[in-house]
């Protein structure tokens, strides 16, 4: 069961990294006050019609796929029980 949880984990992971290496930025549709979405204010930037976006670096989408792909090998070495 916790391998299947790694595996599915790390697949996960390597997916998002692999979108990352095709999308350059997420723009969300939201336009709700900064004050009641503390979060999403620190890791996006706000446009000028008030839309926030999700500009991840470049460096994001190699250490998310190294992340998954490790994670499935990790999880592919467990013993089976």
């Amino acid at each position: 069961m916790i391998r299947a949880l790694f595996f599915g984990l790390g697949a996960f992971v390597a997916l998002w990294g692999l979108t990352l290496f095709v999308v350059d930025g997420v723009v969300l549709a939201c336009e709700a006050a900064p004050e009641t979405q503390r979060p999403l204010v620190q890791w996006t930037a706000a446009l000028p019609d008030g839309r926030r976006v999700i500009d991840p670096p470049d460096w994001a989408a190699y250490t998310m796929v190294g992340m998954g792909g490790l994670t499935m090998l990790y999880a592919l070495a467990l013993p089976r029980s």
